[in-house]
């Protein structure tokens, strides 16, 4: 099922996620990740942090995220999702992070 791509941005925002969805190459992911800037790491908020957050205003397929499982940026494509689970909540006083697309990997 898709989903559509401001309600993963908002549940991102909101909390640490698990997406499963489509790698490029048609094989399942399964990814902790978040855009909670309380759970990324204050050492990679930096300009990676603000060039994320203007990318995410863009109308586009990619979505970036922290992985928490691999403490790094990735990325995934909104229209690739086939589930999203909420695994965390927090306050609605969180603001969503951002990061430079160079640095962040695409899972392919």
């Amino acid at each position: 099922m898709t989903q559509p791509r401001n309600k993963i941005l908002e549940n991102l925002a909101n909390s640490e996620c698990e997406v499963i969805f489509q790698k490029k190459d048609g094989t399942p992911r399964v990814m902790k990740c978040t855009l909670n800037s309380q759970l990324v790491p204050n050492g990679v908020k930096s300009d990676v942090y603000k060039s994320l957050l203007r990318s995410l205003k863009e109308e586009n397929n990619v979505i970036p995220v922290w992985d928490m499982q691999k403490n790094s940026w990735r990325s995934f494509r909104s229209n690739s999702v086939e589930e999203i689970r909420t695994v965390g909540v927090f306050s609605e006083q969180t603001k969503a992070v951002t990061s430079n697309n160079e640095d962040v990997e695409e899972d392919d």
